[in-house]
């Protein structure tokens, strides 16, 4: 739910019939036709009140105040009240590792809250972030309505190379009547070529597969959203009417539908074994994180013959400012791993190899210092995951502390039944015929 500036791409709006046929099977859903808070093996919360990226003023919580289940409804409260030193509360469900899905229907039927201020959204995050942090990894905005606008039903996508950030955001909106008093379904179809919006079965909106990752992210499994925002950048570009306080957004179901087949478009996987996706960089940064740099660091990178170059213009004061992951890996407790690469620097220099948590606190399960030269070498080592078992984990490149240039190439990480850790030197590194690509995986 990024906020949304004005510039829209406009679509044909027309009636498409029949939208939920045979060729949807249902996979996921949720009827409310319970009382309490909202199914904990369905949803989860996102709690906090830091802002969202978005200045927004509310503190999301995991209260009944907040969010609550009653006569079949699902409904999500927007209330004026101090509390966690904000002074509006409300809910953020998410299906987040309980419901995540790569390519289907989704079908919301809702009412939404009124009022000057109010920021209601049913849309989706990448699970993974496989190509990076927002917006690399994209964003599907399936409803997005502000309250000084209401009767304005906003479709939006969101990617590396279109969002609302750089002016080139593609969407567009429809109006509604009265979407606070009379229930509207809200929709996505998605597919591995289009994506399309729907209100009440009526086009909104529709995008095409087209370019690389920075246009088209969307072949990874996202999750849903459901919330009210209070305030920010653009909910509250005119204001809040605390007058309208406690406002609801309330929802009648949630259904996420698949095709029986399956669709698979976009670079091969891992085979026999491996863990590592383009661990050869053939495909540019496919599934890479990029390069990112932390507490004012300045790094940058581009694969250049087969290999990947890491330019480190200030290297930070640690070694973790710099860095280079690949997420979504599963760390097996008990189960060793062998991790091989290829690298050299252009100053001898120590870099770190780790495997860790994926998200805060960021815990280490491995980590394993090995020194560079300027000659390409390839390093082997094995390591055992002693810590419970993380279906979500990363392999991450520490890279900061030392200015200069990093070449990586050949990543690969696969279950062995061995503890010994080695290294050694490899044959002289040829370079290889693929394409140039930058940092944002576009070809040069």
């Amino acid at each position: 739910m990024r906020q949304l500036w004005f510039m829209v791409f406009h679509a044909v709006i027309f009636a498409v019939p029949g939208i939920c046929n045979a060729q949807w099977t249902l996979a996921w859903s949720d009827e409310f036709d319970y009382t309490g808070s909202p199914d904990s093996n369905k949803w989860g919360y996102d709690i906090g009140g830091h802002g969202w990226g978005n200045n927004e003023l509310q503190f999301y919580t995991n209260r009944l105040e907040n969010s609550s289940v009653n006569d079949g409804i699902l409904t999500i409260t927007a209330r004026k009240e101090s509390y966690q030193g904000k002074n509006y509360t409300s809910a953020r469900l998410v299906t987040r590792h309980k419901g995540d899905w790569l390519y289907g229907k989704v079908e919301v039927k809702a009412k939404l809250p009124r009022g000057v201020g109010m920021w209601p959204a049913i849309w989706m995050l990448p699970t993974d972030n496989i190509y990076g942090t927002w917006p690399a990894s994209g964003e599907l905005d399936i409803m997005e309505n502000v309250g000084y606008d209401s009767t304005q039903i906003h479709c939006n996508i969101h990617t590396q190379a279109y969002h609302h950030s750089i002016g080139t955001n593609k969407g567009n909106s429809i109006k509604l009547s009265n979407p606070w008093d009379e229930w509207h379904i809200y929709s996505m179809e998605w597919s591995a070529d289009t994506v399309s919006f729907f209100v009440n079965e009526t086009l909104v909106f529709s995008f095409a597969r087209h370019g690389n990752f920075n246009q088209w992210p969307f072949d990874q499994r996202f999750h849903l959203i459901l919330n009210i925002a209070v305030g920010g950048d653009w909910g509250a570009a005119k204001g809040i009417d605390d007058s309208y306080f406690p406002q609801q957004m309330l929802i009648d179901y949630v259904r996420v539908y698949q095709k029986d087949t399956t669709q698979n478009h976009g670079p091969s996987g891992p085979i026999d074994g491996e863990m590592v996706w383009n661990g050869d960089f053939s495909e540019a940064l496919f599934k890479w994180d990029g390069v990112g740099a932390y507490e004012g660091a300045v790094a940058s990178g581009a694969v250049e013959n087969g290999e990947l170059k890491i330019t480190i213009d200030n290297p930070g004061t640690d070694i973790w400012h710099i860095q280079f992951n690949q997420n979504a890996m599963n760390f097996e407790q008990g189960q060793s791993y062998l991790v091989k690469f290829k690298a050299r620097a252009s100053l001898p220099r120590t870099i770190v190899v780790a495997a860790n948590q994926a998200q805060d606190p960021f815990a280490n399960y491995h980590r394993e210092t090995l020194n560079l030269s300027t000659s390409m070498t390839e390093y082997e080592y094995v390591f055992t995951m002693k810590h419970p078992s993380d279906t979500q984990a990363r392999l991450e490149f520490d890279l900061g502390k030392y200015a200069g240039h990093v070449w990586l190439d050949d990543i690969s990480m696969q279950k062995v039944g061995s503890t010994t850790a080695i290294i050694k030197k490899a044959r002289p590194h040829s370079a290889k015929e693929k394409p140039q690509y930058n940092i944002l995986g576009q070809r040069r």
